[in-house]
């Protein structure tokens, strides 16, 4: 089996590239351009390479545009992205080979356009920024970890409740009756819990009893505009990183939801869920925990939801 590897999607921003033709030698550090010497002494730097034909880039944080001014030559690509192999730390034969191929299949699988670039120390890959969230999920599915977080996911609401009329409707206990496709439907659970502020636990538990097959989750809808987004808060899947568009729909029996979903920053997954109201009516309560006695040195969160004489937490 492929290892789990460790890979930095640092800088926390999006990169460019700059590119400058017709450089076959600079001739030592002195004669250099002196944006080239702050970009490779800047922080934000993430590599440089040159090419057989001479053409010189150097990949860097955006940022760094604000604190130079390029000469007219130089050519510059913005939105990149990139994730970064440290091979000091790995086994010799990761390092020199089963690492990079590990990492460029699952990027090649998951149809990622990119580019890598190798250095005595590290792999850089490097794809469009628009391509990061599909990046990110297919990596970690593979097993391999990606830091930091917030480089990834997506920002979390301003709080777990919702004060928006739309969730109303959609509130009590209900059933899953199917999934479209289903190997495309991201966890969906098998019974879901959902309370008018928008608080849900779906409640996913295998036939096998595996641990790693466990998908329940918890979490918030919240509403930007005509989009609602359906935040999982706590899983026991790893995370991908990426929000999912929701699109709610309630027939007039108000017995059946029809849920399309999608990757929030990605229109290439979607799937079609199908849920049937466990029983009459639509009264949910969902409770925050707020306080405990005695304190505990960390503060905890959580809620409760009941809805159809069931509970969860």
């Amino acid at each position: 089996p492929a290892p789990s590897l460790f890979l930095e999607a640092e800088p926390a921003e999006d990169l460019v590239v700059l590119s400058l033709p017709g450089v076959s030698s600079l001739g030592g550090a002195k004669n250099a351009p002196e944006w080239l010497r702050q970009a490779l002494c800047s922080d934000r730097l993430v590599c440089a390479t040159r090419t057989p034909d001479g053409i010189l880039s150097v990949v860097v944080g955006e940022s760094f545009l604000s604190k130079v001014e390029l000469p007219k030559d130089v050519e510059i690509e913005r939105q990149w992205a990139s994730l970064r192999l440290d091979k000091s730390t790995l086994e010799p034969h990761v390092a020199l080979g089963a690492g990079f191929a590990s990492v460029c299949q699952v990027l090649e699988e998951a149809g990622i356009e990119m580019r890598a670039v190798s250095t005595l120390d590290s792999e850089c890959f490097l794809f469009q920024s628009r391509q990061l969230p599909d990046a990110a999920a297919a990596l970690l599915a593979a097993g391999h970890v990606i830091s930091p977080s917030t480089r990834i996911a997506t920002p979390l609401p301003s709080g777990l409740l919702s004060r928006h009329d739309r969730f109303r409707r959609f509130a009590g206990a209900w059933r899953l009756l199917r999934q479209e496709p289903e190997a495309a439907c991201f966890g969906g659970g098998s019974m879901r819990l959902q309370a008018s502020c928008g608080v849900f636990v779906d409640v996913s538990i295998p036939p096998s009893g595996a641990v790693s097959a466990q998908a329940s989750s918890a979490g918030c809808l919240e509403v930007r505009g005509d989009v609602t987004f359906r935040h999982r808060l706590v899983s026991f899947q790893p995370p991908s990183g990426d929000v999912l568009q929701a699109d709610l729909s309630l027939e007039e029996s108000d017995q059946l939801i029809e849920e399309l979903r999608a990757r929030g920053r990605s229109s290439g997954s979607r799937c079609r869920e199908s849920w049937e109201r466990l029983a009459s009516g639509n009264l949910a309560v969902a409770m925050e925990l707020v306080s405990e006695v005695p304190e505990r040195s960390v503060r905890r969160q959580g809620c409760w939801v009941f809805a159809a004489g069931r509970f969860a937490r």
